[in-house]
């Protein structure tokens, strides 16, 4: 989960995912790193014994879900790449 959580953050100081992240997607792929590289704040939060705190790996897989998806669906012309004088073909 904490590679996981390692590429949320990426992710959201690289400023893409699968298309190029909008300004609101930011936040929550950092608080997808919290959740998946902090279960223990999380379930502490929730009032979740020490025990079962790695239910909240559930919280942060879903949240990525939904912004892998709601990416996904913007479609083929989100998902090329900027182009950049650094990168020619």
């Amino acid at each position: 989960m904490a590679c996981i959580g390692n590429f949320a953050f990426a992710s959201a100081t690289q400023g893409w995912f699968v298309a190029r992240n909008k300004i609101w997607e930011i936040p929550f792929f950092l608080v997808v790193t919290f959740i998946l590289m902090q279960p223990q704040r999380i379930a502490q939060w929730m009032g979740l014994p020490h025990d079962q705190r790695y239910w909240t790996y559930l919280i942060g897989l879903a949240l990525f879900g939904l912004l892998f998806f709601t990416q996904r669906m913007r479609g083929p012309e989100a998902r090329q790449p900027v182009n950049s004088p650094y990168m020619q073909v």
